[in-house]
């Protein structure tokens, strides 16, 4: 797919059904389109454009998760939001519970996508950030597939795992934030929390980050990416 890049096109845009989970619409009735990566075909083009839906089984775990908590008031914290179909199908199913969403994505492309397809929603509630978790504040590098905008990890080793260093592989520099100082920030809005973390190889290292504090009296589920990252 890296034609697309070379030919100079920014983004793919599709306009979900309107019993899509991925349906969006802003304040005054227009549709807030969805914006991919224009090298994201492989990765879950085919699966957007096919069934309009991206992740079923995570979504259904989220819905399943959420209504049986019985929070009527709740937050969303996803770590690697990439363009943000996660983000955009949970808000979808639990527009009327959710009061806060904070997504992390140190991709800048994959960034600017993200703010693209969550725009329709009220300032107030998302809080979108341009950044890495890490142990540190810093700037760290981040390894990316140039094949697969979805592969891309602070670990060189999670690529390996993927088999993407097969692959024409490109690195970037990306601001990271401490997590734990991040964490202390979902902590202070009292919300109940449903924590998803998808950071190629580094979710270990940021879910140990978080205050046990929160994981015993905030967070009631979550979905985590576990790479097998030798020593991680």
């Amino acid at each position: 797919m890296r034609h697309f890049r070379k030919s100079g096109v920014k983004s793919l845009t599709i306009e979900p059904r309107g019993d899509s989970l991925l349906y969006a619409e802003y304040s005054d009735g227009t549709i807030c389109e969805l914006e991919l990566p224009p090298d994201s075909m492989i990765l879950f083009g085919c699966q957007t454009l096919a069934w309009h839906q991206y992740d079923q089984e995570s979504i259904m775990f989220f819905k399943a998760a959420c209504n049986g908590s019985g929070h009527q008031s709740l937050s969303l914290v996803d770590i690697g939001a990439n363009v943000g179909l996660f983000t955009r199908q949970a808000y979808n199913i639990c527009n009327q519970s959710i009061r806060k969403l904070w997504c992390y994505e140190p991709e800048p492309i994959n960034y600017r996508l993200l703010k693209n397809n969550l725009n329709y929603m009220d300032n107030s509630v998302r809080k979108l950030f341009n950044i890495a978790l890490a142990k540190e504040d810093g700037h760290k590098t981040l390894y990316l597939s140039d094949d697969n905008h979805g592969s891309y990890s602070l670990l060189a080793e999670a690529l390996e795992i993927s088999g993407e260093t097969n692959n024409k592989t490109s690195k970037k520099t990306v601001l990271c934030k401490q997590a734990k100082e991040v964490a202390m920030e979902w902590s202070t809005s009292e919300l109940p929390i449903f924590y998803k973390s998808d950071a190629e190889g580094f979710d270990e290292c940021i879910a140990l980050e978080v205050p046990f504090e929160i994981w015993k009296n905030q967070i009631f589920g979550g979905i985590i990416e576990l790479k097998g990252v030798k020593g991680k």
